[in-house]
């Protein structure tokens, strides 16, 4: 019959699959990188080419999530006994607590005791943590984000444990990704005595408490209007009296509004880019499932270009797009778990 062997520096798990049409799909599952000789035999013979070397490499896509319970040190003993079989060793804490720990001997002929070492690779990172039994167990609890292939890594004192790494398929959906991409067009161009606007969604404040100032490039500074032109949608005005970048500053209680302070060419635009836009607002700090959350997009410094908005997590989200026609956008969008 068919036989089929992987050798290398792990062990692989491997699936082999019938076509029933006279071939056979093999797959194998390395989890450390390296040279891999497979071994194809059919009625313990060799089939031609075998061995196979497959060289693997590592995966940029794997994240690596690690964590260390204690430290690793490494205390010198001069002792007469060789096998290491019969010896044992304890460390007692400051709690007085007992802890069995591990012999090894050292290049230098030294003994020493180690920690525990776990690490989990796979498509997401996970968050771990552990529990100390009172039976000297540890419990382990790990929650990736993404299915797929994880490979868990159990060490102590550096030494894989017997069976580590271990390979855990992880199946589900996962996070789930819903984005938009709209295309921006290069605003209009700001000259000397007209009026500017700029645009602002700020929700649950008082325009009473608000101030607008521009700085012009020579270093004056002016004050400029706020207008409330709908519920929590405000426009700062003011017309410059000289060409280049101002500054925009909008301060609620004397602090800076998300996005604040603004960059305001008059005159040609710069060169743009993705470093100019700016993204301010309370939806970008918090959310509450079920309720619209919002926030604001600045592009007019940026130029023509697309743009994408991406939101990411447990469940899919509503996304919303509003063109304001002054080089800004509103968005909001809406999640149903938390």
């Amino acid at each position: 019959g068919l036989a089929l062997a992987i050798e290398g520096p792990s062990k692989a798990d491997i699936s082999c699959t019938d076509n029933k049409d006279g071939t056979c799909t093999v797959s194998y599952l390395p989890v450390l990188p390296g040279d891999y000789s497979i071994l194809v035999k059919y009625n313990d013979k060799h089939i031609p080419g075998s061995p196979f070397i497959s060289k693997i490499t590592g995966d940029d896509s794997m994240r690596m999530s690690q964590l260390k319970v204690g430290s690793s040190t490494d205390i010198p003993l001069d002792i007469g006994e060789m096998d290491l079989s019969q010896l044992a060793a304890t460390v007692i804490a400051p709690s007085s607590r007992e802890e069995s720990c591990l012999l090894k001997r050292l290049r230098d002929g030294n003994i020493g005791y180690g920690a525990l070492g776990l690490s989990i690779e796979g498509p997401s990172k996970v968050d771990i943590s552990t529990e100390e039994l009172e039976n000297g167990n540890c419990k382990v609890t790990y929650c990736p984000t993404e299915p797929g292939n994880y490979i868990i890594n159990i060490k102590f004192a550096d030494q894989h444990v017997p069976g580590s790494p271990f390979t855990v398929k992880v199946s589900g959906e996962g996070r789930i990704k819903e984005s938009i991409t709209r295309r921006r067009r290069a605003a209009s161009v700001a000259n000397v005595g007209s009026q500017c606007n700029l645009s602002l969604k700020i929700p649950e404040i008082n325009v009473g408490d608000m101030t607008a100032q521009v700085t012009s490039p020579s270093g004056k500074t002016h004050d400029a209007e706020i207008m409330e032109v709908e519920k929590n949608t405000y426009t700062i005005r003011f017309v410059p009296t000289e060409m280049g970048i101002h500054t925009v500053s909008v301060k609620y209680l004397g602090q800076h509004v998300p996005g604040s302070p603004f960059q305001f060419t008059v005159g040609p635009l710069g060169e743009g880019g993705a470093h100019k836009v700016r993204a301010g607002g309370p939806g970008l700090e918090r959310a509450e499932a079920g309720v619209p959350a919002e926030f604001s997009i600045w592009t007019r410094e940026a130029g023509a270009g697309g743009l994408s908005i991406a939101v990411e997590g447990p469940s899919k989200a509503e996304i919303a797009f509003e063109d304001r026609k002054d080089g800004s956008c509103g968005v909001s969008y809406v999640v149903q778990e938390p």
